[in-house]
């Protein structure tokens, strides 16, 4: 037995066998089903990992299919191990060029690309997992893929993941599959959400663990990127218009948004336009909400209550909020904290605004903010340089600093000095 072993290490290490794989698979692998076929678990570590990962690695993988011509008991170790694989990864080359990475091997022809997956569908018990990379534009080759996953009773996805920036490159059958997994899918991953609508078309009951939807789908040559946030906010109104109660319920759901095509994102849309723009009807199954970081605007928190009336869980950041002054900077943090005082609230949000130290009446009312703060907990420090010249950063925490509002005040500390002076 041991020298079987060496011999499947040697076969491993021997470029030859490649170029001649009847030669070298007959008279290994019949040398290997020569010997005791007890030791079926010690095949298994061995031989069986050289020969799948150079067949796959180093030449297309539809030559399993040609090994299997060669020696029968090939055709015994590969379906054992294949039958154990539950998920499938497809990759789309960079480039403008019709080919398909299909679990890591290049497939230049749709009928190659189909054939390899035919065939590993033929061997696997169950296909639960599915990962799509997009590196480039061409997706001939993975829509007939995703057409033979479609039509195969083996696909029963649990999880699909959807990676890659795509600039307005649009697949619908993403949407078909997921409608045609309904009933086993629990996670989907960055998918975008004119194919997540696509899924939403036929008549399903989704229940989702966690769905990440973008808009990347969205952008359009013509129009550049200036609607995609309107639209991704059209595509979500209608999303909820269109669902009846336990039709559609998600647990964990985020948004990440681009804005540009630079590595900065930028999240939202849901919330434009104030509440002629919220959703047709609550999501009141999600207790779980993030997005990457919403757009420079002012967004009230009783709006996100609205939406996910059952929030639990709640991550948000954006960069630079337009307020108004100092005194609406408190009132912002004093609703974000008292509207989400019992739930898990995570993110940080900065604002830089102006004083107007001449008008008593504003900081009577940044006093009645800062009461409101401290009954729900909250901590606020002051931050100066060794001047007090400004600017005056005030730092708006929730108890657990999870959260905060970093307010930076182009305005002296020691003019300050009557709001201070209750902190």
């Amino acid at each position: 037995m041991n020298d079987g072993l060496a011999c499947s290490s040697q076969m491993s290490s021997d470029s030859s066998w490649i170029n001649d794989p009847t030669a070298a698979a007959s008279g290994r692998l019949s040398e290997q089903s020569s010997t005791n076929l007890q030791n079926d678990t010690i095949l298994d570590a061995t031989l069986l990992v050289d020969v799948v990962q150079m067949a796959t690695v180093i030449s297309p993988i539809a030559k399993v299919i040609e090994l299997n011509e060669v020696c029968s008991d090939w055709h015994y170790w590969s379906s054992r191990a294949l039958r154990h694989c539950d998920d499938l990864r497809l990759e789309v080359p960079c480039g403008n060029v019709q080919a398909l990475t299909v679990q890591g091997s290049l497939m230049r022809s749709s009928h190659q690309a189909v054939s390899c997956v035919n065939y590993l569908l033929s061997r696997v018990e169950c296909l639960r997992q599915l990962t799509i990379c997009f590196l480039g534009p061409s997706v001939e080759m993975l829509n007939d893929v995703l057409d033979v996953l479609i039509s195969s009773d083996k696909v029963q996805l649990e999880k699909i993941t959807v990676s890659g920036r795509r600039g307005g490159l649009r697949v619908e059958r993403i949407g078909r599959l997921m409608s045609k997994c309904a009933s086993t899918l629990r996670f989907a991953g960055k998918v975008g959400i004119s194919e997540f609508e696509e899924a939403l078309q036929r008549d399903i009951n989704l229940n989702l663990e966690r769905l990440s939807l973008n808009n990347y789908d969205l952008y359009d040559e013509m129009n550049g990127m200036s609607r995609m946030n309107e639209e991704m906010s059209e595509a979500f109104s209608r999303i909820t218009a269109t669902q009846q109660p336990n039709k559609l319920r998600i647990r964990h759901l985020s948004l990440s948004a681009v804005e540009s095509l630079r590595i900065t994102q930028q999240t939202g849309g849901l919330f434009e336009g104030g509440s002629t723009r919220l959703p047709s009807a609550p999501l009141h199954n999600v207790t779980s909400f993030e997005v990457d970081q919403f757009p420079n605007r002012c967004h009230t928190p009783s709006e996100i209550r609205v939406v996910f009336p059952s929030i639990k869980h709640l991550l948000i950041n954006s960069s630079l909020i337009p307020l108004r002054d100092l005194e609406h900077a408190f009132a912002y943090a004093a609703e974000w904290l008292t509207t989400f005082a019992d739930i898990d609230l995570v993110g940080v949000l900065t604002a830089e605004v102006k004083h107007d130290c001449g008008d008593p009446q504003k900081a009577d009312k940044i006093r009645c903010h800062i009461e409101d703060l401290e009954r729900y907990g909250a901590r606020i420090r002051v931050q100066s340089n060794e001047n007090f010249s400004y600017p005056t950063h005030f730092i708006i925490s929730n108890n657990a600093e999870t959260f905060r509002l970093s307010v930076c005040c182009l305005c002296d500390l020691w003019l300050l000095s009557d709001i201070t002076g209750v902190l």
